[in-house]
């Protein structure tokens, strides 16, 4: 894999505890950030893959029981969703 060089600037606790981390599984700074934002990067598209996903299990479920909503929902949304 080509590494690319990237700067980064860190508060001084959270330099610290890479440090600590790298110390202890005897490993790299650079290595611990790269595993940090490989799992920070996944959980993220996780997320948003997952929130997809139940939307469209949402329609199809109201496609499937023919359910119908508000006509004017998309001009009431706050009102429908939040009761404002």
């Amino acid at each position: 894999m080509q590494m690319q060089k990237t700067m980064v600037y860190l508060p001084k606790e959270l330099k610290e505890k890479i440090l600590i981390i790298a110390n202890s599984q005897g490993s790299s700074q650079a290595g611990v950030i790269r595993g940090a934002l490989e799992e920070g990067l996944g959980t993220a598209r996780f997320h948003g893959s997952a929130s997809a996903q139940g939307l469209i299990k949402i329609g199809r479920l109201a496609e499937r029981l023919q359910a119908k909503g508000p006509k004017d929902l998309s001009e009431n949304l706050d009102h429908y969703t939040w009761d404002e």
